[in-house]
C-alpha cells in the first residue's frame, strides 16, 4: 500500500524592531516553503517584531474586518501566491473596549487560500528574572493573556492544535487539545538562551511522547536588539520523541 506523505517547514528567524524588514524575510521563507514542496509553513513566535516594550503599543496591529494590518495582509497573499498554509504569531492590538495599553500575543494559521482559519491567544506570559546570566523580561507588561483555547483546526497535514512559546511548560491545554482530536501541535516561540538551552528540546519532546503527536517547535534566533537574544534551534519531533527536522 503506497503511503501518502506531505511535507511541512519550520523556519527560525531574527525579528527586529522593524516591521517592514521582517515582512520580507517572512515572504521568502513562504516562498521557498512552497518552492520545496511544503503544504504548511511553521514560523515562529512575534515574527511581526521584537522591540524594546516601549516600542510595542505603536507597532502592534489590530487583526479585524476593516482594518488595516499590513503584516497580516501579505502574509495572506504569499500563502496564496505560494499555495500553502502559514502557521505564524503577531501582535494584536485589542479593541477599544479591551485597550490598555497592551496587545495579545496571537497565533494564527492562515489558509492557501489567504483566509485566516484560526486564531488563538497566548495564555500563560512568560514574566521571569534569570539573574546575572540572563535577561529580567516580564511579558505582562506588553501583553494582555488569551483566556480561550482553540479547537484543533484541519490543515494538509492533519488537525493541529495551537499553542505558543511559554505555553509549552503548561500540560493541561495540550492534554485537552489532543483529547479533541489534534494529531500535531505548534510551538512558535521565542525562548530566551539560557531556558532554551536548558529546556527546549526536552519539552517539545515531552509534548510530543506524552500527546503521541507531532510537534512544530519553529523558533526566533540571534540578536534582536541590544539586550535581546533567543535560542532558536527550530525542530520537528516525531509522536516516538524523535527529532526528525
Amino acid at each position: 500500500m503506497a503511503t501518502h506523505r506531505v511535507l511541512a517547514a519550520v523556519a527560525q528567524l531574527t525579528s527586529v524592531p522593524s516591521v517592514e524588514t521582517n515582512i520580507g524575510v517572512v515572504v521568502d521563507l513562504v516562498r521557498r516553503a512552497g518552492a520545496a514542496g511544503a503544504k504548511v509553513l511553521f514560523l515562529p513566535e512575534a515574527s511581526d517584531f521584537i522591540a524594546p516594550a516601549s516600542s510595542v503599543p505603536d507597532l502592534s496591529r489590530p487583526i479585524v474586518d476593516g482594518e488595516r494590518n499590513d503584516f497580516v495582509d501579505i502574509v495572506k497573499t504569499a500563502a496564496r501566491e505560494a499555495d500553502i498554509y502559514v502557521n505564524v504569531c503577531v501582535h494584536e492590538t485589542p479593541s477599544q473596549a479591551e485597550s490598555s495599553g497592551r496587545c495579545y500575543n496571537t497565533n494564527l494559521v492562515v489558509s492557501n487560500m489567504g483566509d485566516i482559519v484560526a486564531l488563538y491567544r497566548k495564555m500563560h506570559l512568560f514574566d521571569v528574572d534569570l539573574g546575572p546570566s540572563g535577561p529580567t523580561i516580564k511579558e505582562s507588561n506588553t501583553t494582555i493573556p488569551g483566556t480561550t483555547l482553540v479547537a484543533p483546526v484541519v490543515t494538509p497535514i492533519g488537525l493541529l492544535g495551537l499553542q505558543t512559546c511559554y505555553d509549552l511548560r503548561f500540560t493541561q491545554e495540550s492534554n485537552r487539545l489532543a483529547k479533541h482530536g489534534a494529531q500535531c501541535l505548534t510551538y512558535p516561540s521565542a525562548f530566551a538562551l539560557h531556558t532554551g538551552a536548558a529546556h527546549w528540546e526536552l519539552l517539545l519532546r515531552a509534548r510530543a511522547v506524552e500527546n503521541q503527536c507531532y510537534v512544530f517547535g519553529s523558533a526566533q534566533i540571534g540578536e534582536h536588539f541590544p539586550g535581546r537574544q533567543s535560542y532558536g534551534h527550530a525542530m520537528i519531533v516525531d509522536p516516538w520523541g524523535s527529532v526528525v527536522a
